[in-house]
């Protein structure tokens, strides 16, 4: 009899040690869920493009959506975000206009949560970030590949100072596959902010690429002019044999803004170059900018062989923007288009 007291009392107190447990877990939940966040968000972009018009002075098409052969559409993400101080949660989708060609689908879903005051930040699921790691040009196309580029895996960002960011990416596919593979693949990424004088950013991409490439990239950006700026840039690629050099500036005065970008490609001893630039004019009394761009490459990473002259004319609106213009290109042969592209954002 004894013994079954003994045991019902032992019973009890592991009970007792257990409800206490939970309710120190709740406690410590409390702060989180109540946390001061932001309301959810829900943001829409859609992009279209298409040729009123084109001919090469022999032929002539259109109009024709997205200047591609496909009859893609326009461009359509729908992005929910909710964001709080230690939690955050975000999910994109995408689809083309009709959604043949490219159908609705999550192009990435993650969520993050910081831990230690900030100090260090985890975010997983299909994960799409990286950029704090990597530089742009002006027409928003990167220096390197983002560490986590919409991969399901795993990201730990860590900030021992306000000024210092220092990022893992671990891929996890879906598909099981063996530790050793999973471990000898991450990918790494660094930025350090030097006051207002530069940025500094680097990334290593242990984890193949597409076409095989393992990539390591660095660059630096002038912040100390103001209305100026200036970012230097170096990418490798080790199957492929490539090294790619980059430069982008930019410089405003008023409404008038000028751009410019040149990458320099040695590919396994095969030289290729390109450049842009771009001016800009934005009235002061009325929502018109007026603006054009030239661009010349010979096969480089960002341009396609030869000349090519834009003008336009852009319609600005909450965010979002309608532009005409006519695209000139000069390869073998002059040839024309005239385009109209639109972005609609909230």
């Amino acid at each position: 009899m004894k013994t079954k007291i003994c045991v019902m009392r032992s019973r009890w107190r592991s009970a007792r040690a257990l409800a206490a447990l939970i309710v120190c877990v709740a406690a410590a939940a409390l702060p989180l869920a109540a946390q001061e966040a932001a309301p959810p968000k829900l943001s829409m972009w859609n992009r279209g493009l298409f040729n009123l018009y084109k001919s090469d002075g022999t032929t002539s098409a259109g109009p024709n959506w997205m200047g591609y052969a496909t009859d893609q559409g326009p461009y359509n993400s729908l992005t929910f975000n909710w964001a709080g101080k230690l939690v955050n949660w975000s999910m994109t989708a995408e689809w083309d206009g009709d959604g043949s060609v490219y159908p609705i689908y999550l192009h990435d879903y993650s969520g993050s949560f910081a831990m230690f005051t900030g100090f260090v930040r985890f975010t997983a699921g299909k994960v799409y970030g990286g950029d704090d790691y990597r530089f742009r040009n002006f027409d928003t196309t990167g220096f390197s590949s983002r560490i986590a580029n919409a991969e399901t895996g795993v990201l730990v960002q860590v900030l021992p100072a306000k000024n210092l960011s220092l990022g893992a990416f671990i891929p996890i596919p879906v598909a099981e596959q063996s530790a050793e593979i999973t471990y000898s693949r991450p990918n790494f990424g660094l930025q350090w902010v030097a006051g207002d004088f530069a940025i500094l950013k680097s990334s290593l991409r242990l984890e193949p690429l597409a076409n095989g490439n393992r990539e390591a990239s660095i660059g630096a950006s002038l912040t100390a002019i103001r209305n100026f700026g200036l970012t230097l840039g170096y990418t490798y690629r080790d199957v492929t044999m490539e090294n790619d050099f980059f430069l982008d500036s930019s410089w405003r005065n008023g409404p008038v803004t000028l751009h410019a970008f040149a990458d320099l490609n040695l590919v396994d001893a095969d030289l290729r170059y390109g450049g842009k630039v771009n001016a800009e004019y934005t009235f002061p009394t009325i929502p018109f900018t007026l603006g054009g761009s030239a661009s010349y490459g010979n096969g480089d990473v960002w341009y396609n062989d030869g000349l090519e002259l834009y003008p336009y004319l852009r319609y600005n609106f909450s965010g979002s923007s309608v532009q005409t213009g006519v695209v000139v290109d000069y390869g073998d042969a002059w040839s024309y288009k005239v385009q109209l592209q639109y972005t609609v954002g909230f």
